[in-house]
């Protein structure tokens, strides 16, 4: 998914980077030789794709080496971050713009507003509803390499209010602070 949102924000470009394997009959390609691609030899692929589905399997690339949390660490952060998300979609549902829009970092962007965009457009929107109801699926939350306190959570979501319904897969971004985790993206996906 390069470039990503938090590649966006930090206004990096591109696309079309694949993994794949290599021609019939040969064994290795020059280093570089891929155009930005990720290749791997034909047998590793063929043994990755018992354990990779297309469009559904995320594939974690980094230059620094990727650090191992401990299972405690990790917990701790996926229940905090869960705790949060929960809240989020609660807020929302309650119809308490002010709380629901406490969940956004002052840093907020959805790649064409920024925060006090958002904020504008969300109390518009949410002064028209008089019953919300956001279920959420499908959560999977990953966490930067190289910046553990931004995990990308992305989840399928069911949108229903008195006057508008949506299904469909959305992606935000999350950043912990030391007031707690704020939304800094979102955006469908």
């Amino acid at each position: 998914n390069y470039p990503n949102a938090h590649d966006k924000l930090n206004k990096r470009t591109g696309h079309g980077i694949w993994l794949h394997g290599l021609p019939k009959n040969i064994d290795q390609r020059p280093l570089m030789d891929s155009d930005g691609c990720v290749v791997v030899d034909n047998y590793s692929l063929v043994r990755l794709g018992d354990y990779i589905q297309t469009g559904a399997t995320y594939i974690v690339m980094s230059e620094d080496d990727i650090k191992w949390e401990s299972a405690d660490t990790f917990a701790r952060q996926e229940s905090s971050l869960s705790a949060a998300f929960e809240q989020w979609r609660q807020d929302w549902e309650s119809i308490n713009n002010d709380a629901y829009l406490s969940h956004y970092g002052e840093n907020f962007s959805d790649l064409t507003s920024d925060l006090s965009a958002w904020t504008a457009y969300k109390t518009r929107v949410n002064r028209g509803k008089t019953e919300i109801s956001v279920k959420t699926s499908d959560v999977s939350l990953i966490a930067d390499p190289r910046d553990p306190t931004l995990v990308t959570a992305r989840f399928y979501q069911q949108y229903r209010s008195n006057n508008h319904d949506w299904d469909g897969w959305k992606e935000q971004l999350w950043q912990q602070t030391a007031s707690g985790w704020k939304i800094i993206y979102e955006g469908n996906g």
